[in-house]
């Protein structure tokens, strides 16, 4: 199977229950936080860039570096938890800052989750490694 194919479904079956669990929650949140009349019209366009932008930066830093590298099961897994904190971290943090409908129940969730799937996605990378 293709490394983009992998990936893709890797991701896909980490988002889904993730988003069937606590996406009612985060969407109430936000709608709250987007009723905003200084936000921009078309905030769902956004966030899909946003999260296409996410997706290519996990394929290629995370995903297709841990399968190429030589580098230990530990050190990839190590590699991804960080860049899972760094990427959920600001958003929650920056969320937290600029929103006071943004809780820090979701936040931290959001957080341990994101460094979560990183690590798990750069698990399934390194067990389909050539």
């Amino acid at each position: 199977m293709e490394p983009i194919v992998i990936y893709a479904l890797t991701h896909a079956a980490m988002e889904i229950p993730y988003i069937m669990t606590y996406g009612q929650d985060y969407l109430r949140m936000m709608r709250g936080i987007a009723k905003d009349p200084g936000a921009p019209e078309n905030k769902n366009v956004y966030a899909l860039a946003a999260y296409a932008i996410f997706c290519v930066a996990t394929y290629v830093l995370i995903f297709k570096e841990t399968m190429q590298s030589q580098h230990s099961l530990s050190y990839s897994l190590l590699r991804a938890a960080l860049f899972g904190a760094a990427v959920y971290g600001v958003f929650d943090l920056t969320n937290l800052f600029a929103f006071k409908e943004y809780n820090i129940g979701m936040a931290i969730k959001d957080l341990v989750y994101g460094i979560f799937v990183m690590v798990v996605i750069a698990f399934v990378a390194y067990s389909n490694r050539p």
